[in-house]
């Protein structure tokens, strides 16, 4: 008898929460506020891979916005730990079921090679009404189709490269200088000068890559969430781009196990593109 044969077989305890299972490969969990959403929401939660389950947080964070403009006070509580049967696919208060959306919006959005957080955040900053959006407000293929004809993200992130790579120089062979004065010959001062840097243009994938070629495991380990999602919204162009500086160890991830290395990480946009929103949908 296998163990999940086992786990079917035991008794329910009155009052206790019995959790879905989650597989092997589903690994992230939930946050303390999302533990106490309904049982039919945990269960959607648990199912979301952790890409879903981060564009999740990310758009709730701007629901939350939304909901601000509605009602002019801001939420006790991030959205995530509350109830929005549109998007999570529950049933809802009139008795409606949705589908999921969060799957339907990283498919549609992948298909187009966009950033799914940067298309929803972006849709959302914009959102002229004041009624909360439904998905069906925002899954709309002619937006994403929009924002990923106004985006080189090649382009973008060759300026990005060249310009990290001159700040290390810069910083760099400054520290090294200054410690040389001193009497200091341990370049790895100078190494993590530029891994810590976190101000611009320096990313987490690019110190990230830095801390792993020098050997600093444990300032490697510190970045990985944050360069994991940076790195997972636009894999194929970093790796067109950025060539051997990406570790071998995100390159053979999974997309799933990518999601869990960043699943403490939380998606804040440097810009939010222009797109337009009109209109409600259909």
């Amino acid at each position: 008898m296998t163990v999940e044969s086992n786990r079917a077989l035991r008794p329910r305890i009155p009052g206790k929460v019995v959790k879905p299972p989650v597989s092997s490969n589903q690994m992230s969990t939930l946050t303390p506020d999302e533990e106490e959403l309904p049982f039919d929401v945990r269960r959607v939660l648990h199912s979301l891979t952790p890409l879903e389950k981060l564009l999740r947080r990310t758009t709730c964070m701007f629901l939350d916005a939304a909901i601000f403009r509605q009602s002019g006070a801001r939420p006790a509580k991030p959205s995530y730990s509350r109830v929005f049967p549109a998007w999570d696919g529950v049933e809802s208060a009139v008795g409606r079921n949705n589908k999921q959306a969060w799957a339907l919006l990283v498919a549609a959005c992948e298909s187009a090679n966009v950033n799914p957080m940067e298309y929803v955040t972006s849709m959302l900053s914009a959102w002229p009404h004041t009624f909360i959006p439904e998905p069906r407000h925002i899954l709309d293929q002619n937006k994403i189709k929009q924002l990923a004809s106004k985006s080189d993200i090649d382009d973008d992130l060759k300026r990005e490269l060249t310009l990290q790579k001159s700040a290390t120089r810069n910083r760099f062979y400054a520290t090294a200088r200054i410690n040389e004065q001193m009497g200091v010959t341990d370049l790895s001062y100078a190494h993590n000068r530029v891994i810590t840097d976190s101000s611009p243009p320096m990313t987490p994938l690019f110190r990230y890559s830095y801390a792993q070629n020098v050997g600093n495991a444990a300032a490697a380990l510190r970045i990985r969430p944050m360069a994991a999602l940076q790195y997972l919204l636009h894999r194929k162009s970093y790796d067109r781009v950025w060539g051997d500086l990406i570790p071998s160890e995100f390159k053979t991830a999974s997309t799933d196990e990518l999601g869990n290395y960043s699943e403490n990480a939380i998606y804040v946009p440097t810009s939010f593109p222009t797109i337009g929103v009109s209109g409600t949908g259909s």
